[in-house]
């Protein structure tokens, strides 16, 4: 389990965001939610991983839904959704109180909004 409940990874577009997210999570044993809202494609998944791509489906209450019923949680991208800051710090609220973590991708013209309520902040970089 990851001991962090609210972990920002942030970069430019093309900088392997999402795929740093994958690799994290594919490295644990801990059932996860993947909030896929930039529709990547090319991510593999461990079976404990449960993708959801629909974007139609997914709001606040979803997100709330998967912090109740997951060990991680992690959405790509927080752009897709419009979030707040203070949105974030009711997520991770909500992951405290249920023993969650979660990650959110954003891009990194929003890390300054952000990164002081951050857990963990990771910065991806493309060389």
């Amino acid at each position: 389990m990851l001991n962090n409940n609210l972990i920002i990874i942030y970069g430019k577009k093309g900088s392997y965001k999402s795929l740093i997210a994958a690799a994290l999570v594919n490295g644990l044993d801990e059932l996860t939610c993947y909030i896929n809202l930039e529709k990547n494609r090319h991510l593999k998944f461990n079976t404990k991983v449960k993708v959801f791509d629909d974007s139609s489906i997914i709001n606040r209450e979803f997100i709330i839904e998967c912090i109740n019923n997951y060990n991680i949680v992690v959405i790509d991208s927080m752009e897709a959704l419009n979030y707040t800051k203070d949105d974030l710090i009711y997520l991770k609220e909500l992951a405290k109180e249920y023993v969650c973590s979660v990650i959110v991708i954003v891009n990194s013209y929003d890390i300054d909004k952000i990164d002081s309520i951050a857990d963990l902040v990771i910065h991806s970089k493309r060389h």
